[in-house]
């Protein structure tokens, strides 16, 4: 098992080459909330023919939200944001942030492409790419591999993703009853999240723009009791200044798992 320390430095000994990702034109298509799931992997080291051992591996997992931007005859093309990872294998869990794109598609067969910039623990974001590769025809679910070197260096940083849209994973409250998330739609200045639990548990509430950027933390670890309840919301970002008319994501997180609910704020 690596250090923290040596994990940062088998990153940034690879970032030799930083190239800059587009940012894509938003649509009003829902944002989805995916979960990274088992082997989901982080390595850093030698690959291919290359007769090297690898530095240090650690298992990925977090999550991240997916928007689709554009569609084209060939490719729909989605946003990457909210990139929320840890690394947790190592004795100092290695935090990860970033945004990219991901796009899925192809004329004759199905390929897709990720491409992420992701910040280790709040370092210099690093560019990385999985090349256009076949791949892409389980989608929703999402099954790649991008490199720091796109797949061109012996030396090389390898995160292998599998991700799912986020569903939850808990078998409910007493006698089985699951948590009920609505908001709601359509609202001009303010709105109410409704809230119906099975048990008593903590909460988390978070609000994001059509682009998927987070313009409110609504509640954070927010205790609230089973049974109906109402989360309000005034309309104003995390600056106190109200937000304009557009989509807004909900996505609500509790200890049975997390949902993602849209709405839709009028003029």
């Amino acid at each position: 098992m690596m250090s923290r320390t040596l994990v940062l430095g088998a990153v940034a000994a690879l970032a030799a080459i930083l190239p800059h990702s587009s940012a894509a034109t938003p649509s009003d298509d829902p944002t989805t909330l995916y979960q990274l799931i088992d082997n989901s992997t982080f390595e850093a080291g030698c690959f291919g023919p290359c007769a090297c051992p690898v530095i240090t591996t650690s298992a990925i997992r977090g999550t991240f939200l997916l928007h689709r931007v554009s569609v084209d005859p060939l490719y729909t093309t989605y946003a990457v944001s909210e990139v929320r990872w840890n690394l947790p294998d190592l004795p100092t869990p290695v935090q990860i942030q970033g945004s990219g794109t991901y796009k899925v598609g192809g004329e004759f067969a199905v390929q897709e492409e990720m491409v992420l910039d992701l910040a280790f623990d709040s370092g210099a974001p690093l560019h990385f790419d999985s090349g256009l590769v076949q791949g892409g025809g389980e989608f929703p679910d999402i099954n790649v591999r991008v490199s720091l070197h796109q797949n061109t260096a012996c030396r090389d940083t390898v995160l292998d993703l599998k991700a799912k849209p986020a569903v939850s994973t808990s078998a409910g409250g007493p006698g089985g009853r699951r948590a009920v998330v609505s908001v709601v739609n359509p609202f001009r200045a303010s709105t109410d999240i409704r809230l119906n639990l099975a048990r008593t548990e903590r909460v988390g509430i978070q609000i994001f723009d059509a682009r998927g950027r987070l313009v409110r933390r609504l509640a954070e670890n927010r205790a609230t009791t089973s049974g109906a309840s109402l989360v309000p919301w005034d309309g104003l970002n995390d600056r106190g200044v109200p937000v304009a008319a557009g989509i807004y994501i909900f996505r609500v997180r509790t200890e049975e798992g997390s949902f993602v609910r849209r709405a839709v704020k009028l003029k």
